[in-house]
């Protein structure tokens, strides 16, 4: 069994090929090489057959039939992902290209489309392949995440994540909806991805978005990867080049370790030093005698080279006795008072 390791404190890139290879084999050979270079922890591919996907009268997306590749084409792809170790998740929009991966160990996940998010039958099919389940949630009612839900519960040992996001050539900053994320986190308690399509071109928000995506609780990121944006191929839209890819990747784990943990307020040894370094703290300003009670002293507050005792703390001890002398300037500790 093979699952994708996802948990609460990690984060997980996948960059995601889909149709920017343009049907041309060599060309995705060079982009999973590419993707790989990045460190990104996983490369996705989308795999159709378009006779299975499309219906003839659809002409809005005829393009997919000239970008198409055979079977034999997915098995030299497959053979050189093995080549090379890229850890693939495949994106499958039919049974038959399903069953093509089937058993194949470069596949370490499998993406189910929103399109069959009620394709109950076809979502119990790849989970008997036991490896980590994407589910695509985008445009999903709550009543079909939640049948497609029951379906991936029945299978305990299966990691999932439900991806939120939607694709609108380029997505509208509006239409990215972040909020969602800690709501279906909480809803249906369970790890919660984000599939990102911002316009690339936007070098802030193309970074940003996603970073908040994390923010808001995403462990799983998907980020679209091409060659040259520039040559506007296929998928192009919310793309980066390899080297803005790899800088995204380095953007977003900092940006994820910026969240730190889920804990208490106890103070960390960083907010310690800050605090001990900005703070006021007690000093005399004449001298205080052996055996006289620190409400008598006269006292004010001021940043010290060491840390002593805070205003609080000195409303705490008030009624304590000095143990010894202590000449004006002296930075007043609790051990001071007995």
């Amino acid at each position: 069994m093979t699952n994708v390791s996802i948990n609460k404190r990690s984060l997980t890139v996948i960059a995601e090929i889909a149709s920017a290879h343009g049907g041309d084999v060599n060309l995705l050979k060079e982009m999973i090489s590419e993707a790989k270079a990045t460190g990104a922890n996983f490369i996705k591919l989308q795999i159709y057959q378009f006779e299975k996907l499309v219906a003839g009268n659809n002409e809005k997306f005829q393009s997919l039939k000239t970008i198409e590749l055979s079977q034999s084409e997915w098995l030299q792809i497959l053979d050189y992902s093995s080549e090379i170790n890229a850890n693939l998740i495949a994106e499958v929009f039919d049974r038959d290209s399903f069953m093509l991966l089937k058993g194949r160990s470069e596949i370490h996940g499998f993406k189910i489309p929103t399109a069959d998010i009620t394709d109950i039958d076809f979502i119990d099919l790849i989970c008997k392949e036991n490896k980590t389940i994407f589910l695509g949630i985008g445009g999903a009612t709550n009543i079909e995440i939640e049948k497609a839900l029951e379906c991936l519960r029945s299978y305990p040992d299966i990691n999932f994540v439900l991806l939120h996001g939607i694709q609108s050539f380029p997505t509208k900053v509006e239409d990215c909806l972040l909020s969602r994320i800690p709501y279906l986190k909480e809803k249906y308690n369970c790890e919660i991805g984000y599939a990102d399509h911002i316009d690339a071109e936007d070098s802030l928000l193309s970074f940003t978005i996603p970073a908040i995506a994390v923010g808001m609780g995403a462990t799983v990121i998907e980020k679209h990867i091409t060659l040259n944006r520039e040559e506007k191929g296929f998928d192009y839209y919310s793309s980066l080049n390899p080297k803005e890819f790899s800088d995204f990747i380095a953007y977003i784990h900092s940006s994820n370790e910026s969240i730190g943990p889920e804990t208490d307020l106890n103070l960390t040894p960083a907010e310690i030093s800050y605090r001990n370094n900005m703070k006021k703290f007690a000093i005399l300003e004449s001298e205080i005698l052996a055996g006289s009670p620190l409400q008598s002293a006269s006292i004010t507050y001021k940043r010290t080279s060491i840390p002593g005792m805070t205003r609080g703390e000195i409303d705490l001890h008030r009624e304590k006795i000095a143990m010894q002398n202590f000449e004006a300037g002296h930075i007043l500790q609790q051990e001071n008072f007995e």
